[in-house]
């Protein structure tokens, strides 16, 4: 403190020297309790007494409920381990098959093919359906239709046909594509069967031990589910029925302009870009719209301090979520309590 009070003496008789070092320690006297310090500064009250540290100190905020904690929560929907399990043999299948060149070869439903479509609506070219010397596997074509007109073909043929654009084209989705289709060349997939052999040459010792990874994971994504779920609508109803606190102006601006320009930032400092991100057109919007970020989040981290009050449990620990777990009444989608 001596070197600051010489240097204070010196340059600048209210000083605001090592502000933020003076910050930190003030927080770390009084640990988590401060949400912001303002106008920290050294003054000298009494030429014959050492500088006297003076600063606004905002103390977080505590949310006081209007009402009560909703516990009835909708149960989210769980895909069937059964049907999971399915998926990932499929997908270890892909992962492991085989192509073989076979150039002579009747094109099938599970073909791999190596061709051009050149496709237009009403005469415009439709790039969505425009393919140059591509390989496409034919069981993960969108459109049936033009999977049927692939599949008969062979090597070398040149061929027209029509067939619906993608149902999820925003834009034509479902309108009459006419394309003309040239095979360049056809490919054997030949997918491993689901055997004990698979599973080893995924890294297991046989299928069961597949499975029993599977069911470790699944049984742990339920829980994840189930915990934010829960999360979610616990933080939810505390904030929904507490008094917001007013928030500090200062606070709010130096946060307000830490977001915003973390946001250029990544854009690679291109303004424009970045208020098109978040779908402004002017500045001030974009920074209305970090201000919204910003509450939400800090209303959540004092609805986990309230919760944390009300229960004695740590904030964003296993204990809070398995406390909210065992509150909770979980009614399914036919409203009925699990």
């Amino acid at each position: 403190m001596v070197g600051a009070k010489q240097m204070a003496e010196k340059n600048h008789p209210f000083s605001r020297l090592y502000g933020e070092l003076l910050s930190r320690l003030v927080r770390d006297k009084v640990e988590d309790d401060i949400l912001f310090v303002e106008g920290l500064e050294l003054f000298d009250f009494d030429a014959d007494h050492h500088p006297q540290l003076v600063s606004i100190v905002h103390f977080t905020p505590k949310l006081k409920m209007t009402g009560e904690i909703n516990w009835g929560c909708t149960a989210p929907a769980t895909q069937p381990f059964q049907e999971m399990f399915e998926q990932r043999l499929t997908e270890l299948q892909r992962e492991h098959r085989t192509l073989q060149d076979d150039p002579t070869g009747v094109i099938t439903a599970t073909s791999n093919v190596y061709l051009d479509i050149t496709a237009s609506i009403e005469g415009v070219p439709y790039v969505n359906g425009t393919i140059q010397q591509q390989w496409v596997d034919l069981s993960g074509i969108p459109i049936p239709e033009l999977r049927d007109h692939l599949i008969g073909h062979e090597v070398g043929d040149l061929f027209e046909c029509e067939f619906p654009a993608n149902k999820h084209d925003p834009e034509v989705g479902g309108q009459a594509v006419k394309a003309t289709i040239k095979i360049h060349g056809h490919q054997l997939i030949n997918t491993p069967s689901v055997d004990d052999d698979l599973a080893k040459d995924a890294g297991f010792d046989d299928l069961k031990a597949f499975e029993a990874k599977c069911r470790e994971e699944y049984d742990a994504h339920v829980v994840q589910q189930r915990r934010s779920t829960i999360a979610d609508h616990v933080i939810g109803q505390i904030v929904r029925q507490s008094k917001v606190p007013p928030l500090p102006e200062e606070w709010v601006k130096i946060n307000l302009t830490r977001m915003v320009n973390d946001h250029v930032k990544q854009h690679g400092g291109d303004k424009r870009a970045a208020m098109q991100a978040v779908g402004a057109t002017q500045p001030e919007e974009m920074t209305q719209r970090f201000k919204g970020q910003l509450y939400r989040e800090f209303l959540q981290q004092l609805a986990l301090r309230k919760y944390d009050e009300l229960f004695d449990v740590g904030p964003g620990t296993d204990e809070m979520f398995d406390s909210m777990l065992d509150n909770v009444r979980w009614i399914n989608v036919d409203d009925k309590e699990a």
